[in-house]
């Protein structure tokens, strides 16, 4: 929803501290992020950011918080995939991005990368399809998080096989698992597969971003190798409750504006994976519906619906 009007109070904005809800675990790429964004908010605005951890369900226990409180300012949102995920994907989450959240601005998105157990005969995406349609089922994928779930979902979709889900409590079970060969097949975030770029036991056939990915750049997207028009990145922003004062979302996007033009943050973001892509609120909320509705189709062609 678009920022409502200015009020007397919204004018000294702000005056006190400015808590930062975030969806998941301390010490996860979110949260670092979100640590890096309120430290640059709280120069520029000078008050203190304070992030606060509250994960589980996808990140949906964060984004209800967020969507029930007062409309001031003082409680904010690392918004990411999930905003437009989760409302297509979950039969009990109601909230939706254009309803119940004023967008104030996009931070950046960070690729995934297609990674297979080497047991698996292929070294590309097109020998992934290919062996996939040809043994329709035999492979496993691990599901962590909705965001990766639908992005294998998208995949088998858009590319016609039949990969069969497995479900996780979270990535590091399922990299787990991928190495020992009980899954073969994991999207999963650039960042977090990383550090096993060098394991011979897991093979990396692409990313899955428009463009290559920075720190795997050696390697094609999934869009090059057998799939045009497949994206399936995760997505980061700064958002607040519905009917925020337009003047509170227009210093808050300043800040934001200002913390991304910095070149120390900039280095920290690429260091995990992210990509800078600014958009302001009323660009941020097109962006919002539009990737709803992708994910909407998604859920209905794959039936991955949930509860």
């Amino acid at each position: 929803m678009l920022p409502g009007t200015v009020t007397a109070q919204s004018r000294e904005y702000p005056n006190r501290p400015i808590r930062l809800i975030v969806g998941f675990v301390a010490g996860g790429p979110s949260d670092i992020l979100a640590r890096l964004i309120a430290h640059d908010l709280n120069v520029t605005l000078g008050q203190p950011v304070v992030v606060d951890n509250k994960p589980g369900a996808d990140a949906n226990i964060a984004m209800d918080t967020v969507a029930r409180s007062t409309p001031d300012g003082y409680t904010l949102l690392l918004a990411q995939s999930g905003m437009t995920i989760n409302p297509a994907m979950y039969n009990s989450f109601k909230l939706r991005p254009d309803k119940d959240f004023t967008p104030i601005g996009m931070i950046g998105e960070a690729a995934n990368v297609v990674a297979v157990n080497s047991s698996v005969p292929v070294r590309s995406v097109e020998e992934l399809i290919a062996y996939t349609k040809a043994n329709p089922e035999k492979l496993n994928f691990a599901s962590s998080s909705s965001p990766t779930r639908l992005a294998t979902e998208m995949l088998n979709a858009m590319a016609g096989t039949k990969m069969v889900m497995i479900p996780y409590k979270g990535t590091p079970p399922a990299v787990t698992d991928l190495l020992a060969g009980n899954v073969q097949v994991l999207i999963s975030s650039v960042t977090t597969l990383q550090p096993q770029r060098q394991d011979r036991r897991l093979r990396f056939l692409a990313t899955t971003g428009s463009k290559r990915a920075g720190l795997m750049s050696d390697l094609p997207t999934v869009a090059e190798k057998g799939i045009p028009g497949y994206e399936a990145v995760t997505w980061y922003g700064l958002a607040g409750p519905a009917k925020m004062p337009l003047d509170v979302v227009e210093k808050l996007e300043k800040a934001l504006n200002a913390a991304l033009k910095k070149p120390e943050l900039l280095e920290q973001m690429r260091g995990l994976g992210l990509d800078v892509r600014q958009r302001a609120p009323a660009d941020f909320a097109r962006f919002l519906k539009a990737d709803l509705a992708k994910w909407e189709d998604v859920v209905a062609k794959s039936g991955a619906k949930a509860e």
